[in-house]
């Protein structure tokens, strides 16, 4: 923990920079944020707030006998790729760059009375985008357990209904004295794109993402917490205008989430949240019907709708033998997060999930079960009734021989009052995977095989012709270690899949030889395989590689790998003989 006096200091130096960056300049930074992300002054801005707090430092320092305190580490991944396709067939597309580079780069400064520096640099070639730069540089220093602070590119995971998923481009902090905990960040979580309409491209605009939390407890034992989240996209950001353009939106999600554990063998943990969400931010506002707080700068429009969402779960563990989970989600219609890409609303799940331990842990068993249900206000015309359900045993029979089982059954029912859009499926995935070690050949040895099958069964009397199918997947591999170093894999692959009016099967087999020298410091190997793809009429693909690595602690590791894929299509479709080269080179080490 830091002195009082120097936590003063923090605190002076620091959040009179993070207050001009999150509050009190929010509205000019929203305004010129395009501007500011395109020439990264906004890194600068935070670093210079961060670095603010030298006199921090150099009081440290001075009160510091030894300069060891002072340490750096971290690590860093360097890789050069290099890519050639060829092929006789016009069609054929290159899949990647000829060369390419990547750069990973994680490290910490550690700092005398527990203060840290970590930060994180992503850098590359590559030119695609996505919603967010890959060259990405991240800064979050740390003074003791009280304090961490976020600038350039970081995660946070606020709730699980607010923001979770969306790599911020901004500034934030964690404070943490005592019981207390108090968060902020401010940011884009995504950057405007251009529409194009000869790739029938809607275009992105920029987005910003506000958070604030104020807790107090433990986190995952008994505390309590308040969670804001606004999002809103900058329609500025975007010039001109487009018939294809995406609708500038709005949202806003207040929670309350909690944890208890009122002993060693029950913990519950739920969240209650409310989101108001506009999808069109330029259709008129209705202020006059209803007032916010100007706190939360919210808008509501003709386009904006409300509605909440809930979560509760229940772990009781009576012993080490079993347990016992229970879950409940409601999620409504109208609830949206765009702090959560991939989340579904409409819906109400509910699970139960006991589990076992036996024979001293040689026999687990996991079983789950549930329902999820939507059309919750029944404004539907149907409402489909999904049934979940798994289970997985892993059963070590002796020290030589185990055997793992999983069985899984997901079944969807919607009760349609028009026979052709009524829906009944049901999929089952099924799979063993025995396993046996032996000695043989002065060797270890050891064999591991699986059989899965894949199962769709559609109940509906117009569609199940079309849908019902079949996958069966059988694989077995054999690995021997010999006290020379030298090892050998062998691995076949038989899987088949069987559809109305279509059949198709793969056949694999693959051997891979490796050896270690110089205190297997020095490691290579060698794989070669073949596949068959057999469905009127049979392509093969043969692949070839060679992986090295040299590891020493002093100079980290090298490993060199190049691989040849050489494809010949029967031309049944139109899918292109080809020839592939990859070869990269990485550079890894931990200092």
């Amino acid at each position: 923990m830091l002195p009082p006096n120097i936590k003063s200091d923090v605190l002076g130096s620091i959040f009179p920079c993070f207050k001009e960056i999150i509050s009190g300049s929010m509205t000019r930074v929203s305004a010129n944020w395009r501007e500011k992300t395109k020439n990264y002054a906004s890194i600068l801005n935070l670093i210079l707030c961060i670095f603010l707090s030298v006199p921090i430092f150099v009081k440290a320092q001075e009160k510091a006998k030894d300069s060891s305190l002072i340490a750096f580490h971290g690590s860093s991944t360097l890789t050069s790729e290099f890519y050639n396709g060829s092929s006789p067939d016009t069609t054929f597309r290159p899949r990647l760059q000829a060369l390419a580079g990547r750069a990973i780069i994680r490290a910490e400064i550690t700092f005398p009375y527990d203060m840290l520096l970590p930060f994180e640099v992503y850098a590359s070639t590559q030119k695609s985008t996505f919603q967010q730069p890959f060259n990405q540089f991240g800064v979050n220093p740390q003074f003791g357990s009280w304090l961490k602070l976020h600038g350039g590119f970081f995660s946070v995971v606020q709730s699980e209904f607010t923001f979770g998923d969306v790599r911020l481009f901004g500034g934030g902090f964690e404070l943490t004295p005592d019981n207390f905990h108090f968060s902020a960040a401010y940011g884009l979580g995504r950057f405007a794109r251009e529409p194009l309409a000869e790739a029938n491209y809607p275009g992105e605009y920029d987005r910003k993402f506000v958070l604030i939390s104020i807790g107090y407890g433990k986190p995952a034992k008994n505390d309590i917490k308040i969670n804001i989240a606004y999002s809103a996209d900058d329609s500025s950001s975007v010039l001109g205008e487009d018939s294809l353009r995406l609708s500038p939106q709005e949202n806003l999600i207040t929670s309350l989430s909690f944890a208890v554990k009122p002993n060693s063998w029950i913990s519950m943990d739920g969240e209650a949240a409310a989101s108001l969400f506009s999808s069109d931010t330029r259709l008129p506002s209705i202020d006059s019907m209803l007032h916010l707080p100007s706190f939360f700068a919210f808008t509501p429009r003709l386009s904006t709708q409300v509605d909440g969402a809930t979560r509760f779960s229940i772990k009781i563990t009576p012993s080490k033998e079993w347990s016992v989970n229970a879950d409940a989600k409601w999620i409504g219609p109208g609830f949206v997060s765009l702090g959560w890409q991939a989340m579904q609303n409409d819906v109400l799940d509910i699970m139960l999930a006991p589990s076992f331990r036996l024979a001293n842990g040689l026999f687990i068993a996991r079983i789950s079960g549930g329902m999820r249900f939507n059309n919750l206000r029944n404004n539907r015309l149907a409402t489909t009734q999904r049934t979940i359900g798994s289970a997985s045993i892993g059963w070590q029979i002796s020290p030589a021989l185990g055997v793992d089982m999983q069985y899984s059954n997901y079944g969807m029912r919607s009760s349609h009052l028009n026979d052709t859009l009524r829906i009944q499926n049901i999929f089952q995935n099924f799979s063993i995977s025995p396993h046996y070690s032996f000695n043989w050949l002065t060797g270890i040895n050891s064999i591991a095989a699986n059989y899965s099958l894949q199962d769709i069964d559609d109940k509906n009397v117009f569609s199940s012709s079309f849908t019902r199918s079949k996958a069966h997947a059988i694989t077995a591999v054999h690995t021997v270690f010999l006290p020379s170093t030298l090892q050998f894999v062998t691995s076949a692959l038989f899987n088949s899949f069987s559809a109305e009016g279509m059949t198709a099967s793969v056949v694999s087999i693959t051997e891979t030889a490796g050896k270690s020298w110089l205190d297997e410091a020095l490691n290579i190997s060698v794989t070669a395989g073949i596949n068959i793809i057999t469905a009127q009429k049979s392509d093969r693909q043969v692949t070839t590689g060679v992986n090295a690595s040299y590891s020493k602690p002093s100079i980290g590791t090298f490993s060199l790998n190049i691989a040849l894929n050489s494809f010949v299509a029967a031309q049944i479709v139109q899918t292109p003989s080809f020839r592939e080269l990859t070869a990269n080179i990485t550079h890894r080490i931990t200092f």
